[in-house]
């Protein structure tokens, strides 16, 4: 059997050109990252070139100064890839790494 990648919460929005439009947000988990992307486990069927927001959570263990450390990776890309269960965003490289604790 083989194991899944790198899981860890993520947040997607869809980037929408009508700003009259109500936003969509998915919350999911990641099954994979790489340099270029990162690839969902999921069924919600985003189309292929569709313009996305990601957000990328990884949580550091806590210590009694930063009880809720950790840091966030924001980026912009575009699904490159959806089908069946899978989806895939290729990433643009003018990421963000934010740390959590700033807020």
């Amino acid at each position: 059997m083989a194991q899944d990648g790198l899981q860890f919460p993520a947040r997607l929005e869809v980037i929408n050109r009508d700003r009259r439009a109500e936003p969509r947000v998915y919350h999911l988990f990641t099954h994979d990252i790489g340099s270029g992307g990162v690839s969902f486990k999921t069924d919600i069927g985003i189309p292929e070139g569709t313009l996305v927001k990601v957000q990328i959570y990884y949580s550091l263990p806590p210590t009694r100064r930063a009880p809720d450390a950790g840091f966030m990776i924001q980026a912009e890309g575009m699904v490159a890839r959806s089908e069946g269960s899978e989806m895939a965003v290729a990433l643009k490289r003018n990421y963000k790494i934010v740390s959590r604790t700033a807020d």
